[in-house]
């Protein structure tokens, strides 16, 4: 029937995994329905990055869960006791500014959403200078970054990237959702058989190779990152470099 059984009134717990989506008018709405509901329910939100692009996000945020924190420990102390690596950020200027060309639905999808829209993203991942000056942060660095990730906004975009390192010679690794040879590629990556692995969508990398998650908001941030691994695996021992592409 689509309605919530009411015939339990026992104590209930919600958990909401990646809290900081909760924003997203499709969690609020799942969220306050099961809250009217359930009077007797409570909310728990797990999230390793609550701190959002501006402080009223970050404010509503909070808001959701009662503006209680139960339990909080700082990336630095993470990175001390050897849980995270510890990371070595560059950005570097591609002087494409997607900002002044959205319409007014991609404004409206942007505000209300807090993600970027297809369409954007598109003419992101279609960008023959910003691709190029890509490729070429890492032909200029390969032997000093070793093996690459190096992350997509979407699948076009992996078939974009992988193909300028095929022109270039490279060889390299393609994993995106839906192929299959996903889990064979990943293995030949680990197994040293190639240096570099285009993956589509930095929020879903592959767990066996590296959790990574870019959740900041705003379309200046939503960026292609080139992770440079001195490992297969992010050890807390070494020192990872975060390549970011900006505007």
């Amino acid at each position: 029937s689509g309605k919530m059984s009411e015939k339990t009134f026992r104590p209930m717990l919600t958990y909401s995994d990646e809290a900081h989506h909760t924003l997203a008018p499709s969690y609020r709405d799942t969220i306050e329905y099961i809250m009217k509901h359930r009077k007797n329910c409570k909310l728990l939100g797990l999230t390793a990055t609550p701190v959002r692009a501006n402080e009223k996000d970050s404010a509503a945020l909070l808001k959701i869960f009662d503006n209680s924190i139960v339990y909080d420990i700082p990336m630095s102390e993470l990175i001390t006791r050897g849980i995270l690596a510890d990371p070595k950020f560059k950005s570097i200027e591609t002087d494409e500014f997607y900002e002044e060309t959205l319409d007014s639905t991609e404004k409206s999808y942007i505000k209300y959403r807090k993600e970027l829209p297809p369409s954007v993203i598109k003419r992101i991942a279609e960008s023959k200078a910003r691709n190029g000056i890509i490729l070429k942060e890492y032909l200029d660095n390969k032997d000093k970054y070793g093996k690459t990730l190096i992350f997509a906004m979407n699948q076009i975009h992996c078939r974009l990237l992988a193909e300028e390192l095929g022109n270039k010679h490279i060889p390299h690794g393609v994993v995106y959702s839906g192929r299959e040879d996903n889990t064979q590629v990943i293995s030949d990556f680990k197994e040293g058989k190639f240096n570099v692995l285009v993956k589509s969508s930095v929020k879903t990398a592959h767990k066996n190779l590296i959790e990574f998650n870019d959740d900041s908001q705003g379309i200046e941030v939503y960026l292609t990152v080139i992770a440079v691994l001195e490992a297969v695996r992010l050890s807390p021992k070494l020192s990872t470099k975060l390549i970011s592409f900006e505007k």
